[in-house]
């Protein structure tokens, strides 16, 4: 099984942004859409978009400061209502919409969601990962996403270990490194059963370091024979 490959979407001109997702798609399985990066979008925009493109779109809020965010936390509950219906997906950060997680853990009908865990700095030991995965567990995520910069090779090679383990147990996982020496996170989970993978084009903006450019992962599926 070979991951499907995902485009960020973090910026596009006003009034295009359905024909952007619709250049992606032609070339990619799915696009990952930064809400609070593109134009503001109606409720009612956001829900022609979830039935239309379903499980090929992957809708994200803006993390940081409360303040720098445009939708709110009741804005945020009313996106998850409309989307329970659909069979797109949301991200929410373990750390950043904590709020949110217990929300949807607690709703009759809840969307497909991916609870995330980012660190940007280390990959934390594998006891702290273990922390960190419990935590998702209480929320019972349709995915677990663990992505971790690599400072050294051995952190990548724990990060796959963890997916690995994460798979075998039945869940469904995207685990990533980040930075030089996490490189290989990408190319060898996208085999080892990542649900995800995400691919930058040159025309969008690469959202965290160490990426792998969409034609690059094509071309290298293309060399397993995936």
């Amino acid at each position: 099984m070979k991951a499907k490959t995902c485009v960020p979407i973090r910026d596009c001109p006003a009034g295009s942004l359905q024909q952007t997702i619709d250049s992606y798609l032609r070339v990619a399985d799915s696009v990952e859409i930064w809400l609070e990066d593109v134009e503001p979008l109606s409720l009612d925009a956001i829900a022609a978009l979830a039935i239309s493109y379903g499980e090929r779109l992957l809708f994200l809020f803006r993390q940081g400061t409360k303040e720098a965010r445009y939708y709110s936390f009741t804005d945020r509950m009313n996106i998850y209502g409309v989307l329970a219906a659909t069979e797109a997906q949301v991200d929410c950060d373990l750390h950043e919409f904590p709020e949110d997680l217990e929300a949807l853990k607690n709703l009759t009908d809840a969307p497909a969601f991916i609870c995330s865990y980012h660190n940007f700095e280390e990959t934390p030991s594998d006891e702290a990962l273990e922390a960190v995965v419990t935590r998702m567990e209480a929320y019972g995520p349709t995915v677990y996403k663990l992505a971790c910069f690599c400072n050294t090779h051995e952190d990548a090679y724990r990060l796959l270990g963890l997916l690995l383990r994460l798979r075998s147990e039945g869940k469904r996982s995207i685990v990533l490194g980040m930075g030089q020496a996490g490189m290989i996170t990408r190319f060898a989970g996208s085999i080892w059963g990542n649900e995800l993978i995400f691919t930058p084009t040159p025309e969008s903006i690469e959202t965290a370091p160490g990426q792998i450019q969409l034609e690059d992962m094509k071309r290298f599926y293309r060399l397993v024979g995936e």
